[in-house]
């Protein structure tokens, strides 16, 4: 985990700049917002790999809208597909019912 907020981690490739670049983005702990603006990222960067982290199941029900309204439809509504991927927290037991599990029933019930 970067220290800072704004701290940023950009790694390139010398002999030849398209093979390899990528960037490690420390963000706010906004949900909703982080995960609207990594959704819209990997839709107009298809070639990127965006990854999404709930660290707790609490984090993931803060975002659920962007998963109901935007994630789930994207294909139907944009024709176009996501390459978004997200890392769901479950099992931590002993922190809590909504701390420990992101509940991964409900997002299977939307996505499937």
């Amino acid at each position: 985990m970067l220290s800072n907020s704004s701290a940023m981690l950009r790694m390139v490739w010398k002999e030849n700049p398209r093979e390899l670049f990528s960037e490690v983005l420390d963000c706010s702990l906004s949900e909703f917002s982080v995960l609207g603006f990594e959704l819209g990222y990997s839709m107009e960067n298809p070639n990127s790999l965006v990854i999404w982290e709930a660290q707790f199941g609490d984090f993931a029900n803060m975002a659920h809208v962007i998963f109901d309204n935007f994630l789930a439809s994207s294909e139907s509504k944009c024709l176009r597909q996501t390459g978004l991927v997200v890392l769901l927290p479950q099992g931590n037991d002993g922190q809590g019912p909504e701390h420990s599990s992101a509940r991964l029933e409900s997002f299977l019930q939307v996505f499937l």
